[in-house]
């Protein structure tokens, strides 16, 4: 028997619903500020190390690059220098690393595609992260296995769960100060098996079709995620996007804290970065949650002083209802009388020069430097 088919036309890529645009936004902040942090490190030369040679040793070094180059390094005692230079470019490389698996995820998951979503999130969560994690809590005990004699020791799932513990709590400690990073939650949901909120078992099933243990099993005539459900891609989507902009926001202040130790910060700067990046996190919990969040409205309330007035108008400006999220992702804010927009980093820090410094600086004030 032939079956006359019909036409199909080209699958459309379905979109994620309006009620998670805040929370995939948010995440795209966090993961661009993080990218960001890549490329000005390289730009503005901080992953090269000072070097003092000799007139001998300068004509030795002139035809060397690359690994004949570090050999030398090594040959000649310069241990400081090879993990200086070792440290640098690790805390590029794994950030670097960790963008592209997140941002081809949350371009995924923007499309339905929740398999390769969460799929992709498993080596920047759960390897990238904790070997940054490692650098930030013990960076000479990590340079020292890492320049080892084999790669056992710091391969993410040879260390024992006391180990990644330890680890991690000494890294959360180690970042910014927020009550977001819970040391034992950032364990329980990259490495548990077992808790509700777990990425474990999503990991497992989007990684296999048809996975046998016990608590994972997949259902007789099923295969996982390709039989999914618009109810269960909606479940799939609401976890994602409660989960994803914390770990994004969590995995930028461990790198952050890992970069602090060759790069000086602007602290004021980096104070008024905090306050946008909590801002945006708390916005990205009220989406999801659908409810009021007292701990914004607090927070947007004290940042509302009697002087915030438009230079235009000279009213006076509020920072809640639309612009809030003008304030997160843009840092500015819009008058509700004129409509005049003010840039916050040139309200605040008028002592930047002129609009093409203030310019220059665009990029790198994302980290407060």
């Amino acid at each position: 028997m032939i079956f006359e088919l019909e036409p199909v036309e080209p699958i459309h890529n379905r979109r994620i619903p309006a009620r998670y645009d805040i929370p995939h936004a948010v995440a795209m902040q966090f993961h661009d500020i993080l990218a960001l942090l890549v490329v000005d490190l390289e730009k503005r030369g901080l992953l090269q190390a000072t070097l003092s040679v000799s007139p001998e040793e300068a004509a030795q070094l002139e035809p060397l690059n690359g690994e004949a180059l570090w050999s030398w390094l090594v040959q000649t005692g310069r241990d400081e220098v090879v993990a200086d230079l070792t440290y640098r470019q690790l805390t590029a490389a794994l950030c670097a690393d960790a963008c592209h698996f997140l941002i081809e995820s949350l371009l995924a998951c923007g499309k339905g595609k929740t398999a390769v979503a969460y799929s992709l999130l498993r080596k920047p969560f759960k390897e990238n992260l904790l070997l940054l994690e490692w650098l930030a809590a013990e960076p000479e005990d990590f340079l020292s296995v890492f320049n080892g004699t084999t790669s056992y020791p710091y391969a993410p799932n040879r260390l024992p769960e006391a180990r990644r513990r330890q680890i991690i709590r000494e890294a959360a400690d180690a970042t910014d100060p927020s009550q977001w990073f819970d040391h034992e939650f950032m364990y329980d949901v990259r490495y548990s098996k077992t808790k509700p909120y777990g990425l474990e078992q999503l990991w497992t099933k989007s990684t296999h079709l048809v996975t046998t243990v016990k608590s994972l099993a997949t259902e007789p005539g099923n295969l996982n995620f390709v039989f999914s459900t618009p109810s269960a891609i909606e479940e799939q989507w609401e976890f994602y996007y409660t989960i994803v902009p914390m770990l994004t926001a969590y995995l930028l202040a461990v790198a952050e804290a890992v970069a602090s130790r060759f790069v000086a910060w602007d602290e004021e700067k980096r104070g008024f970065q905090r306050v946008l990046r909590t801002i945006a996190f708390l916005r990205s919990v009220q989406a999801i949650s659908g409810n009021d969040s007292s701990e914004l409205d607090d927070l947007l309330q004290s940042l509302e002083p009697e002087g915030l007035e438009c230079r235009a108008c000279g009213s006076h400006i509020e920072l809640r209802e639309a612009n809030v999220d003008r304030l997160w992702s843009q840092a500015s804010v819009a008058c509700g009388i004129c409509g005049a927009v003010h840039d916050l980093w040139a309200t605040l820090f008028p002592g930047e020069g002129n609009q093409d410094a203030r310019a220059e600086n665009q990029e790198f004030r994302g980290h407060g430097a």
